[in-house]
This record gives C-alpha cells, sequence and structure tokens, in this order.
C-alpha cells in the first residue's frame, strides 16, 4: 500500500463515546453550524465590498471549510483516511484541473481537503444549477455563497448549449494562477439508485455498455462534455492535469462508512493522454470519451481492490 502523502495527528477516534446514530446526527448539525458561520463571511465580506471596501479573495475558503469538515467526519465517523500516488504541488504560474470520480456527501470534503493540502487551497467546482435553486440543496449555505465568492460554476445540464458557454467564460474569468476547478464527469453521487439509474440509461443507448453492473459497481457512468469545455477553455496556460480516484474500505450502498478507511489515489495526466495526438475537435472527443470510460472502469477495480483488502 502506497505511504500516505500527508502526515497528520489525527483525533483520538478510538475513545467513542456514543452510538453511531447520534454521532451521525451531531456531525451533521456541527458541519451545518460550520458552513453557516463560513457562509456568513461571505455574505459579510462581500456586502462590506460592494459598499466601498476592500475587494474581498474567497479563493482559499473551501480549503478552509474542508480542513474543518473533514476534521468532524473523520471524527464522528471513526473515519481513516489515507492518500496514495503523487499529487504535485501548483507552482506560481500554474492553473489546474482535478478530476475525480463523484465521492459520497461524507467522502466529499475529507477528498477536498486532501486535494487542497497537497494540490492548491484555491478550488473552484462545477455544480449542477439547482445548488442555486433547490430548497434539499441549501442554496443560501452553498449555492448562492459559492456564486458570489466566484467558487461555483453552476450548470444547466439539460442544456448542453448552455452549459458550455457557461464553462467557457467562468473558466476564463475566474482560473486565476494558482487556483483549479473541480469536475465529477460522472455528475452524481455513487447512490445505489443512481448507479443503477445511470448503467440502464447507457445500456439502452449502446449494448456495449451492459456489463457496467460487473465493470463500474460503484460509480454513474462519466460523461466527456465538461471536461472537454474546460479543457478548450483553458487552453494555452500553463495547466497541470490530476486524476483521483476517491473509495472506502467498505461499499457504502451497503455498509454503514462508520470505522472504514477512506482512500484517494492522486496521479498527474497529460493532455496528450486525454486529447490523443490529433487537432481534430471530433477525435479528440471520442479519445476522451474512451479514455473516460477506460479510466472509470480502473477507478472502480481500485474500490474493489481497497474493499477486499479491508475484508
Amino acid at each position: 500500500m502506497s505511504k500516505p502523502l500527508v502526515e497528520t495527528e489525527p483525533l483520538n477516534q478510538h475513545e467513542y463515546p456514543i452510538e453511531l446514530g447520534p454521532s451521525k446526527v451531531l456531525m451533521y448539525m456541527a458541519a451545518v453550524g460550520t458552513f453557516t458561520s463560513e457562509t456568513a463571511k461571505i455574505y459579510r465580506d462581500k456586502l462590506c465590498g460592494l459598499l466601498g471596501g476592500e475587494k474581498p479573495d474567497f479563493s482559499n475558503r473551501p480549503a478552509e471549510i474542508a480542513t474543518e469538515v473533514s476534521d468532524l467526519v473523520e471524527y464522528f465517523m471513526n473515519l481513516d483516511t489515507e492518500v496514495h500516488g503523487e499529487i504535485p504541488k501548483l507552482e506560481k504560474n500554474e492553473r489546474g484541473i482535478v478530476i475525480a470520480n463523484h465521492p459520497s456527501d461524507l467522502l466529499l470534503w475529507p477528498w477536498v481537503n486532501a486535494v487542497a493540502q497537497n494540490f492548491t487551497p484555491k478550488l473552484k467546482a462545477v455544480a449542477k444549477k439547482e445548488v442555486m435553486y433547490d430548497p434539499r440543496t441549501l442554496p443560501f449555505i452553498f449555492g448562492w455563497p459559492g456564486k458570489l465568492g466566484e467558487l461555483v460554476i453552476p450548470v444547466d445540464r439539460s442544456n448542453k448549449e448552455s452549459a458550455v458557454s457557461l464553462l467557457r467564460k467562468c473558466c476564463k474569468k475566474i482560473l486565476r494562477p494558482q487556483n483549479a476547478v473541480c469536475i465529477f464527469p460522472d455528475e452524481h453521487r455513487p447512490t445505489a439508485k443512481g448507479i443503477e439509474r445511470s448503467h440502464k440509461k447507457m445500456a439502452k443507448k449502446d449494448r456495449i455498455f451492459q456489463d457496467l453492473p460487473e465493470t463500474m459497481p460503484y460509480s454513474c457512468f462519466p460523461k466527456s462534455g465538461g471536461l472537454l469545455e474546460i479543457l478548450s477553455a483553458t487552453e494555452g496556460f500553463d495547466m497541470r492535469i490530476i486524476n483521483t480516484t476517491v473509495g472506502a474500505s467498505v461499499d457504502e450502498n451497503k455498509s454503514e462508512l462508520y470505522g472504514s478507511t477512506m482512500h484517494i489515489h492522486g496521479e498527474e495526466v497529460s493532455l496528450k493522454a486525454l486529447l490523443g495526438l490529433s487537432r481534430d475537435p471530433k477525435e479528440q472527443e471520442a479519445h476522451l470519451r474512451a479514455w473516460l470510460v477506460e479510466e472509470w472502469k480502473r477507478k472502480n477495480e481500485m474500490i474493489r481492490k481497497w474493499q477486499t483488502e479491508a475484508a
């Protein structure tokens, strides 16, 4: 097993005074308190800037939030985190792209924390437009502050043309040096229903995808559109692209995460690996689609291995 990239001194996770159910409730309450406090600061600083004060810089805010929420998840869920592979630091004039399979709700912020510590703390995220208005996503805590702070790029997944245009515009505007944009090509959290729905949809489109329940049991099917447009929008910049795999030592759809180990594997990937050697846009898109399919199979195999080793 690879040596963790970040050596940290964890909280005492083994003196655990309460049962799992109340523990989870306390964890969510503490996390909501953290988010509420941090987003209130964004509203305050943005208002001060509009009233003539110094223009606020929110670029480090995701890393600050991730550190706090990650500590909460690791403590209340008795969760260990191991980081494998290599994630290089962004240099002064570089910009970054972080590719990952979509983590679950509980694994998201420990993943953000690992990326922020190893790659860059200045992270942006591509998100569905529903974070701006769907009450189930708590838009006043996540969507609105993310938009105000230029931390989130909310795209309309049902309108490809609109999503492409917005991605291009935002990447050129907010992706400054030492900033990185994060994207999950599989788009959805890996819930059992979401994975099943994604697999059935692809199997209807093409018979070659009928094996997805075996080859991608832990993730939805990846799509190339958003990533392709980010690569297009950042052409000419000094870019570094990081490919990360997120998983746990248990299947979250069948077992509780409590007491398990979260794994994050990172590696740098070249633009040539993603788009191939051709300059033709259609051939580049075909190459990226093929790369994503094979890479997501590899990610799922990696997650399967972590679970097998822990069994």
